[in-house]
């Protein structure tokens, strides 16, 4: 592992920063929103001062990989199995032996 500029770690820093401030923003919200809930009781529309709060449900179909596979044999799965790349940047805390430094 290469050792980095002041400049990177600072913008790891704040990347760190703002994913943390979006768990706890995403946290809050589903609190909020569960309590909104509780209020609403049965109705679909709330007035709330200049807001209007709505519920809808909503649904979300997926296929059944193991059925089909099971049904149709795993070949037949594989054939129409479509796959996508893609690049995940994630920020971790390094973990230091004792002794070791990267400053």
């Amino acid at each position: 592992m290469r050792t980095t500029s002041s400049y990177t770690i600072e913008l790891v820093q704040t990347l760190v920063s703002l994913i943390e401030q979006r768990k706890e923003s995403e946290k809050l919200e589903r609190m909020l929103k569960d309590q909104i809930r509780e209020i609403m009781g049965r109705e679909l529309i709330l007035e709330a001062g200049k807001f209007c709060v709505t519920i809808s449900e909503r649904t979300r179909r997926d296929l059944d990989k193991e059925a089909i596979s099971h049904d149709m044999g795993q070949d037949f799965l594989a054939k129409y199995t479509k796959h996508s790349a893609y690049e995940i940047i994630e920020v971790k805390p390094v973990r230091r032996s004792a002794g070791v430094s990267n400053e």
